[in-house]
């Protein structure tokens, strides 16, 4: 596992990367979320499955504390997780774009 913690001005995202080792059964522990559909709403947020870029994602937002979460899992070994703090998920979409996934999949 590797972390690391980025910030400029109030925004702030803990970037943390994940190796399972392939195992299935260590995937669905860090991402049970990963085979599952999920779209839900209330008045203190969302929370949902989807895609981005090819990669299945979990997103979330909390309205209350203003923080977000974006996880993927690249080449069914690795979850790549964003926490960010007054950030919504796009902004931690637009890291993740930074982010150099191509180097990630050379590990497995």
């Amino acid at each position: 596992s590797a972390e690391a913690d980025y910030g400029s001005g109030d925004k702030k995202v803990k970037a943390a990367i994940t190796d399972t080792g392939g195992a299935g059964m260590a995937l669905m522990g860090m991402a049970a979320w990963s085979s599952m559909n999920l779209d839900k709403e209330d008045k203190d947020g969302w929370e949902k499955t989807s895609s981005y870029k090819g990669y299945k994602t979990y997103e979330k937002f909390n309205k209350t504390y203003n923080s977000s979460e974006l996880a993927l899992i690249v080449e069914n070994r690795f979850v790549v997780s964003l926490n960010g703090y007054d950030c919504d998920v796009d902004d931690l979409k637009k890291f993740a774009d930074d982010l150099d996934i191509d180097a990630i999949k050379k590990l497995n």
